[in-house]
C-alpha cells in the first residue's frame, strides 16, 4: 500500500488494509476452508493513480479476497485525504469541488455511463448510478477533476470493472 509521508494519512491507508486482511482472516476462521475442501483464501492489495497535490492526496486502492467463487470480491477505496488536516474528504467536500449537487452529478455520470455499452445503466444496472450518497461514496480527486468510481456490480456486469466518471473541479 502506498505511503506519503504524511503520518496522519499513512496510518488511515495501512489501517484500510490491515481491516481487509482481518475481515478475511475472521471469515476463514469461520468458513475453515482446509477442513470443508474449499480452495484456499486470498487477499491481494494494490494502489494506482496516485495524486499528491497541495490540496490533497488522493489514491485508490483495490481490496480483494479470494473465497472460492467465480473469482475475486474487489473493493474499490477512494482513499482521499486534507492535506493540510490529513482528515478524509467528505462527498459534501467533493461535490464542492465539482460545483454541482448530487443529484446534478448522477445527472453527469448516467450521461458518461451512457457513451459505453459495456457500462449503460440500464435493467438491474440503473439504481447504482441514482442520486444517492452510498452510490457516490468512491471517489477521488486528481488537479483537474473528481472522478467516481462505481464498484464492480454497482452499474455494469463484473466484466466491465469498476467504471468511473469523471466531473472537472471549478475549485
Amino acid at each position: 500500500y502506498p505511503q506519503f509521508g504524511i503520518a496522519a494519512i499513512d496510518s488511515q491507508i495501512k489501517s484500510t488494509v490491515e481491516n481487509g486482511v482481518s475481515a478475511l482472516e475472521s471469515q476463514a476462521d469461520q468458513d475453515k476452508p482446509a477442513e470443508n475442501h474449499y480452495p484456499q483464501y486470498s487477499f491481494y492489495s494494490s494502489f494506482s493513480d496516485p495524486y499528491i497535490g497541495s490540496d490533497y492526496i488522493s489514491v485508490s486502492l483495490v481490496l480483494a479476497d479470494y473465497t472460492g467463487g467465480a473469482h475475486e470480491n474487489p473493493v474499490i477505496v477512494g482513499a482521499t485525504y486534507d492535506r493540510a488536516t490529513g482528515k478524509p474528504v467528505t462527498l459534501d467536500q467533493a461535490l464542492a469541488l465539482t460545483g454541482m449537487t448530487l443529484q446534478e452529478v448522477a445527472c453527469s455520470s448516467k450521461q458518461q455511463l451512457a457513451q459505453d455499452q459495456s457500462t449503460t445503466p440500464t435493467g438491474i444496472w440503473a439504481s447504482g448510478s441514482d442520486a444517492t450518497a452510498d452510490n457516490y461514496q468512491t471517489f477521488l480527486i486528481n488537479k483537474d477533476s473528481v472522478v467516481f468510481i462505481f464498484q464492480p456490480y454497482q452499474v455494469a456486469p463484473y466484466a466491465a470493472g469498476a467504471p468511473e466518471v469523471s466531473i472537472p473541479r471549478v475549485k
